[in-house]
């Protein structure tokens, strides 16, 4: 008896497998022009997919010392970005973050509660939120700087 509910549940399955498939290949038929192997793939907004340009840090210097509780970091504005994204960590794998914004809309960003005698990683990316998925954030650009 086992043995015939488990034949029956496996033919209902592969069945089901087997017009799945069938369905699906007649539905790329459609889709598929002549000459053509596969289906064709969905094409990508070029216009939306620039990935930002590399930027250019400013300030403060790499391995710079600044004095105060609070500073003040500068890049180059990139045209091709409209927004980016700054990082700010107490170590260079930026896992104990001090601040992660993603929508900084100048080319710079304060930072405030710095310590004196430790150092601290900055990084920042250019990005485009309104471009298609995958291509909205450009590469960081990393520093750090040590406060006295």
């Amino acid at each position: 008896m086992r043995w015939m509910i488990a034949a029956v549940v496996f033919g209902l399955i592969v069945s089901g497998i087997v017009s799945n498939s069938l369905a699906n290949e007649e539905a790329g038929k459609e889709h598929q022009k002549e000459g053509e192997i596969g289906m064709t793939q969905p094409r990508s907004n070029m216009k939306n997919s620039e990935i930002p340009y590399q930027i250019q840090l400013l300030e403060p210097q790499a391995l710079g010392t600044v004095s105060g509780t609070s500073v003040a970091l500068r890049w180059r504005a990139i045209t091709n970005a409209s927004v980016y994204h700054v990082q700010v960590a107490k170590d260079p794998m930026f896992k104990w973050l001090l601040a992660n914004e993603y929508n900084v809309k100048d080319n710079s960003f304060e930072v405030s509660n710095l310590e004196a005698g430790h150092q601290y990683f900055w990084r920042v990316a250019g990005r485009r939120p309104d471009n298609s998925p995958g291509w909205t954030h450009g590469p960081f650009s990393f520093s750090s700087f040590s406060v006295q």
